[in-house]
């Protein structure tokens, strides 16, 4: 089981690490490893300006000590407080120790507020992530968040529909089960 809990945080930030780049190389950016690149409070502050069209100012864009680092990242912090978004048991510390788990849940916040609830249609958050998902990967019919998921093909492709190249296909189709260890 506990081979299992790892390999979905690995599916996890392989898939946040897509979306995160997704919207950096508006600004010529790159995240390689989300848990370590986002320490320095530099690509997070990036992709909060991007994804907000706002501006977060005073922040070191070249931090080398780790007061420097905790410093940009509780800017980044304080950014996503004042827009009314509520984080629970992370702050600037956990970014800058690499704390993965809690990074995660920080990555999957802002992408509730800022690409599921921006400007969706149905008020829900859960309805406007299930109509990305069904854009993001129509064919595979996904129609809610449980049984659609069981034969691992619809996690797979997701996956791939992020960062092509990371699952091969063709197996997953012909035989889904294969995707997922049980």
């Amino acid at each position: 089981m506990e081979r299992m809990d790892e390999r979905w945080v690995d599916i996890q930030q392989r898939t946040f690490t897509g979306w995160v780049n997704q919207h950096l190389k508006d600004r010529i950016l790159k995240c390689n490893d989300l848990v370590n690149d986002l320490k320095d409070g530099i690509l997070l502050i990036n992709l909060l300006e991007i994804i907000s069209s706002k501006t977060i100012p005073n922040y070191n864009k070249k931090p080398k000590i780790r007061a420097q680092l905790l410093e940009n990242c509780g800017w980044a912090m304080k950014f996503l407080k004042d827009e009314g978004i509520k984080l629970v048991a992370i702050g600037p510390e956990d970014i800058v120790d690499s704390r993965r788990k809690l990074i995660l849940g920080l990555i999957w916040t802002i992408i509730l507020r800022y690409h599921i609830q921006k400007g969706g249609a149905s008020g829900s958050a859960r309805n406007d992530l299930l109509a990305w998902v069904q854009k993001q990967i129509p064919e595979c019919n996904v129609r809610d968040f449980t049984s659609s998921w069981n034969d691992g093909k619809a996690i797979c492709h997701l996956v791939e529909s992020l960062k092509n190249g990371t699952i091969e296909l063709g197996p997953v189709d012909s035989n889904p089960v294969l995707c997922v260890d049980t």
